[in-house]
C-alpha cells in the first residue's frame, strides 16, 4: 500500500509538471514541443505508464494473500490429525519368514536379511546376533533398524558410512518402518572402495526389502481417558466401534472417576474425542500421552 501511494503521487507530480511547463519546452514526459497531437499522445503514454507501474507494484503484494486464501479453503475441511499424519503413512514387512537376497560384486558375496520388529531392544538386536551366529565365517554383518521412534545403523568393521548408512537409506527409500535389515559379506579378495561398498550394501538391502510382502502401518495415538464409572459400558462400546486397543483397563482414581489407557487411530482422534464427550455427557477427560 505504501508503494502504491508513492507511485500515485509520483505520477501526479509528473502530470502537474507536464501541465505547468511551457508548451514549447521539452521536459521529462514531453521530450518534443507540445502540440495538440503531441498532448494527446503524451496523455495516452502517461495513462499507460500509470497502469503498467500500478500493475508491477501491486500484483506481487496481492498474490500472496490470494494463494493463502486458496490454501486455507482447501485444507480447512481436514481435521488436525489428518493434516499432521496423513502424509506420513509408512509400511512394514508382514509375515514370520525372514526374507533374503544375494548379490555378488567382484567375488564378494553379500546376503541381506529383512524382518519386522517393533523395537530395537531386545527383538531386533537378537535378530542381528542370530544372523551373525549363522554366518561364522563372514567378514562383516552390517545392519540397520528403523522405527517411528528410533533409527540405528552399524558398519561392523567396514569403513565408516559405507555399510550401515546405505542399508538405512534403503529402508527409508522404500517408505518402511519397524524393520531391521542385516547384510553379511564374504570377502572375495578384491577391495571395492567406498563407493563400491555403498552401492553393494544399499542394493543388496533394497533387493531383500522389495521382495517382502508389506502392509500400511496405521499411526496410533495413546490416550489416557477418565470418566464416571456409570459410563463404563458406553465407553467400552465406543472403543469397540473405533477398533481401539485397551492397554490398561479400569483404574479407579477416585470413587467417582475411572481411568483407561487406550490406543486410537490417529485419523480418528477427533472423532474419538467428540464421541467420548457424547457418551460421558461431557464429563470425560482425555490426555494424549504418546503417538506412533
Amino acid at each position: 500500500m505504501v508503494l502504491e501511494a508513492v507511485e500515485f503521487f509520483f505520477v501526479l507530480f509528473q502530470f502537474q509538471s507536464y501541465k505547468n511547463t511551457d508548451p514549447g519546452t521539452p521536459n521529462f514526459l514531453n521530450p518534443v514541443p507540445r502540440t495538440r497531437g503531441n498532448e494527446m499522445r503524451g496523455g495516452c503514454a502517461l495513462s499507460l505508464l500509470s497502469v503498467v507501474t500500478w500493475s508491477t507494484l501491486s500484483l506481487p503484494f496481492l498474490a500472496p494473500p490470494a494463494r493463502s486464501l486458496v490454501n486455507t479453503r482447501l485444507s480447512s475441511p481436514r481435521s488436525l490429525a489428518t493434516r499432521l499424519f496423513s502424509d506420513q503413512l509408512k509400511s512394514t514387512i508382514v509375515g514370520e519368514d525372514v526374507i533374503s537376497a544375494e548379490l555378488v560384486v567382484k567375488k564378494s558375496h553379500f546376503i541381506a536379511y529383512a524382518a519386522p520388529f517393533k523395537s530395537f531392544k531386545p527383538s531386533a538386536l537378537s535378530f542381528i546376533s542370530s544372523i551373525r551366529s549363522s554366518h561364522p565365517k563372514c567378514r562383516h554383518a552390517c545392519s540397520a533398524y528403523l522405527s517411528s521412534t528410533e533409527e540405528r545403523c552399524d558398519d561392523d568393521g567396514e569403513p565408516a558410512g559405507t555399510a550401515g548408512a546405505p542399508i538405512l537409506r534403503a529402508i527409508k527409500g522404500e517408505d518402511l518402518t519397524d524393520v531391521c535389515v542385516v547384510v553379511v559379506r564374504y570377502f572375495g579378495g578384491v577391495k571395492l572402495g567406498a563407493g563400491g561398498l555403498i552401492r553393494a550394501y544399499g542394493n543388496c538391502a533394497r533387493e531383500a526389502l522389495r521382495a517382502c510382502e508389506k502392509e500400511v502401518v496405521v499411526p496410533n495415538v495413546v490416550v489416557t481417558v477418565s470418566f464416571p464409572p456409570s459410563a463404563t459400558g458406553r465407553v467400552r462400546a465406543l472403543l469397540s466401534d473405533l477398533n481401539s486397543v485397551i492397554y490398561n483397563d479400569q483404574t479407579r482414581l477416585k470413587p467417582d472417576r475411572t481411568s483407561m489407557v487406550v490406543s486410537v487411530e490417529t485419523e480418528r482422534i477427533d472423532l474419538f474425542q467428540n464421541k467420548m464427550n457424547d457418551v460421558t455427557r461431557g464429563e470425560a477427560t482425555i490426555i494424549i500421552t504418546d503417538s506412533s
